[in-house]
C-alpha cells in the first residue's frame, strides 16, 4: 500500500505534468476525467513541498492523538468496529487474556492480582476496561462470569465457558481451553484477512493506474482523430 501511494504520488508530481504541454499545444477538448487528473497533478506538482511535510505532520499528529487518553479510547473502540479487523483484534485480546488468566490461576495467584496482570497484557483499552470492571465487581462479592456477561465486547460463548468453569471449580483449565480455541481462531482470521486483502489491494491499485492511463489516452485518441481529419 505504501509503495502504491509513492508510485501514484510520483506519477502525479513528475510524469503527468509532461502531458499538460502536449494537450495544451494540441488544442483538443479534454474530457472530465483528464481535467480532474491534470488538476490533481498540477496541485501536487505546484505544492509538493507543502504536501509531503503536511502528510508527515498529519501522521505524527494522528499518532499523538491516538496515544492521548480520550483519543486512544475512541481509536480502540473504532478498531473493534472495523469489518474483518475488528473480530481479529477482539479474538486476539481474548486469547491473551484467557491464557494469562488460566496460567496465573493454575499457579495459585489470587484472583484479584491475576486480573491486574491480565489487564496489562490486553492491548485493546475497551477490553482492558471490561477486565478492570470485572475486578471491581469481584471485590464487591460478585462472580467472575456475571460482569463479563454484561459486556458487549465479550462473546456469549466465552462467558458461558467461564461460567461452567466456575461451577465445576476448574476455571483455570477452562480459561486455557478458551485461549486454545481463540488462538486457532486468530490464525484462521489472519489467513482469511490476508486472503481477502491481497487481491483487494491489487484490484484497487489496478483501478487507480488504469484510470490514470485512460485519462492520458483519451485526449491522445482525440488528437489522432483530429490529425487524420
Amino acid at each position: 500500500a505504501s509503495v502504491a501511494v509513492v508510485i501514484v504520488t510520483f506519477l502525479l508530481t513528475f510524469i503527468i505534468p509532461s502531458f499538460v504541454e502536449i494537450f495544451t499545444d494540441a488544442g483538443v477538448d479534454l474530457p472530465g476525467l483528464t481535467l480532474a487528473l491534470l488538476a490533481a497533478s498540477g496541485f501536487m506538482a505546484g505544492n509538493w513541498y507543502f504536501v509531503f511535510p503536511g502528510m508527515i505532520l498529519g501522521l505524527v499528529g494522528l499518532r499523538m492523538l491516538v496515544r492521548a487518553d480520550r483519543g486512544q479510547y475512541y481509536w480502540h473502540m473504532i478498531q473493534l468496529r472495523l469489518p474483518l479487523v475488528g473480530d481479529l483484534i477482539r479474538k486476539l485480546n481474548i486469547a491473551r487474556f484467557s491464557r494469562t488468566y488460566g496460567s496465573l490461576l493454575s499457579r495459585g495467584v489470587p484472583l484479584v492480582e491475576t486480573l491486574d496482570v491480565v489487564a496489562t497484557v490486553v492491548s485493546n483499552r475497551i477490553i482492558r476496561e471490561v477486565i478492570l470492571k470485572v475486578q471491581r465487581q469481584i471485590k464487591q462479592g460478585r462472580s467472575f462470569s456475571e460482569p463479563l456477561a454484561e459486556s458487549k465486547e465479550i462473546p456469549p460463548m466465552v462467558v458461558q465457558m467461564f461460567s461452567v468453569g466456575e461451577e465445576s471449580g476448574s476455571l483455570d483449565e477452562m480459561a486455557l481451553e478458551v485461549a486454545e480455541f481463540y488462538d486457532k481462531e486468530v490464525s484462521h482470521e489472519v489467513t482469511r484477512l490476508t486472503t481477502v486483502l491481497e487481491p483487494l489491494m491489487i484490484i484497487v491499485m489496478g483501478l487507480i493506474v488504469s484510470t490514470m492511463i485512460m485519462a492520458c489516452l483519451l485526449p491522445m485518441f482525440d488528437m489522432m482523430s483530429v490529425a487524420r481529419g
